[in-house]
């Protein structure tokens, strides 16, 4: 049996533990939408899809059932990471924690950012001391 786009959606959703609920908070949409997708009524537009795709780390063809590979493989030139903006990530992102979904707000995000650049810079100095004790021990 071929499956749908639909039946790709909820298979997604369920292997990460996401209500139908949460993704569509996540995707700007209500609930009832995500439910007709899963049921075939309708179709997610290429907008979502794309949004779908990177939620669920597979490739657009995966999703839309062109293709039974979840992920594309990258080519030797391409980045293995995405590279993301601190600050654009902050303004877009959601966290879920305990099941409870936050939007952060101005000063949360400021916060989050802090975090992130202490975090950051802790491991930069720590790499530097380890490069540092190599060529130690080498001499």
């Amino acid at each position: 049996m071929t499956k749908t786009t639909g039946q790709r959606i909820r298979e997604l959703r369920k292997e990460r533990d996401i209500s139908q609920q949460e993704l569509a908070d996540t995707l700007g949409i209500n609930r009832v939408s995500v439910a007709q997708w899963e049921k075939g009524t309708t179709k997610p537009n290429f907008k979502r899809i794309k949004m779908l795709s990177e939620i669920f780390n597979v490739s657009a063809d995966y999703l839309l059932c062109n293709s039974d590979v979840k992920k594309e493989i990258k080519g030797k030139n391409e980045p293995q990471d995405l590279i993301v903006d601190v600050d654009d990530f902050l303004k877009h992102a959601r966290f879920r924690c305990d099941g409870v979904i936050y939007n952060l707000s101005d000063e949360d995000r400021q916060l989050f950012k802090n975090a992130i650049e202490m975090g950051l810079i802790t491991a930069r100095e720590k790499e530097n001391k380890r490069k540092k004790q190599r060529k130690i021990k080498k001499k």
